[in-house]
């Protein structure tokens, strides 16, 4: 969070002295060894580097668990000499997945510009007021972590060209005003083996590729389940690679195997969805479930899902461009009528499971 919220190492506040001006230094540590997504990174440092007066509105968009967070915060740190008046971070969800509301966001950004608590603190359109007054033509670069929907982040955007704002959430936010999105998408399999191999060591993976390759696999691109996946290895030197792989094969129990310390792929999966409707929450279960009427690869209408869940056409159709806007689904293909053509993903099977109730704890204790 921003200086005072308690969250994360790293953030302070440096007062320059007959100035009456706070220079937040709010960025989290850096995540450690930086891997992969060179081309994201390097479209980043160029936008944040550019000197002309545009607002500078940047959305990085994508799966949960795709590494947002991680990337947003390289280029902030790799980017901040640029915003000499601070850099300032902030979440914009509960660990639990809630959103926070915008005035509680912005009293913690306002104490972190040295701004004295508000007399009312939710009220809005006063410390709307407020924090546009104290950030109007400072060189800040802020990155606000989680945006849900465009209405939670109007409020928080500063006025001032000078200012630079990085944006994680999973959907577009379309109505952001001259916001440049920036997707991102799984890893592919190099990039998901030099990020396997930084944290189990490349030499231990070279040793046993087809076992590595199947674990490249079952995480399915996603960061966070390879970072779980190589934290297990990390921790524990004496296990081949092909022990793993066995163990994450079995899809029913590749979301407990997924998951070390505070690293947890079902977690943040279930996180991504506590604002989805029911239609959606089923169509997810009854497409991807272990009874999955399509294959993973294979093409699908709304209609044909439709006559398969027994539901409205259009109620399939919404819920399936949800999971296409949350980047759970792949962006779909078009038929010969231009109708949308969907496929299911491996991620959206990982969901699935998330989804499904577990079996009673006997079951994993006798493993």
């Amino acid at each position: 969070m921003v200086p005072g919220a308690g969250h994360r190492g790293g953030a302070s506040s440096v007062v320059v002295a007959g100035v009456g001006w706070v220079v937040p230094a709010g960025l989290p540590s850096s995540y450690g060894e930086f891997v992969g997504r060179r081309s994201e990174l390097a479209v980043l440092h160029e936008r944040l580097g550019r000197e002309d007066r545009r607002p500078r509105r940047l959305l990085i968009a994508g799966p949960p668990g795709a590494g947002k967070t991680a990337l947003a915060v390289r280029a902030a740190h790799d980017r901040a000499a640029r915003f000499p008046d601070g850099q300032l971070y902030v979440e914009l969800c509960r660990p639990d997945g809630t959103p926070r509301d915008p005035a509680e966001v912005l009293v913690r950004l306002l104490r972190a510009l040295g701004d004295a608590p508000p007399a009312a603190p939710d009220d809005l359109e006063e410390l709307v007021r407020r924090y546009r007054t104290r950030t109007s033509g400072a060189r800040l670069l802020l990155v606000l972590d989680g945006a849900v929907d465009d209405r939670q982040l109007a409020p928080l955007l500063p006025g001032a060209a000078e200012a630079a704002v990085l944006v994680t959430g999973q959907t577009r936010l379309a109505r952001v005003a001259g916001a440049d999105t920036l997707a991102l998408p799984l890893l592919d399999d190099p990039e998901a083996r030099e990020l396997l191999g930084s944290l189990a060591g490349g030499d231990r993976l070279a040793a046993e590729p087809d076992a590595t390759r199947a674990l490249v696999t079952y995480c399915a691109g996603l960061p966070l389940a390879l970072s779980a996946a190589g934290a297990r290895l990390a921790a524990r030197p004496h296990w081949p690679v092909a022990r793993l792989a066995a163990r994450l094969a079995d899809p029913d129990d590749r979301l407990d195997e997924l998951a070390y310390g505070d690293v947890s792929v079902r977690e943040s999966l279930l996180r991504s969805v506590r604002r989805m409707d029911r239609t959606t929450l089923d169509t997810v279960t009854a497409l991807a479930g272990p009874a999955a009427p399509f294959r993973a690869a294979e093409a699908f209408s709304a209609r044909e899902a439709a006559e398969v869940l027994g539901a409205p056409e259009d109620e399939v159709e919404d819920a399936l461009e949800a999971l296409v806007e949350r980047a759970l689904l792949p962006q779909p293909g078009l038929d010969g009528d231009g109708r949308p053509l969907y496929r299911r993903g491996e991620l959206v099977r990982l969901l699935a499971a998330a989804l499904t109730p577990r079996e009673p704890v006997v079951r994993a204790a006798a493993r």
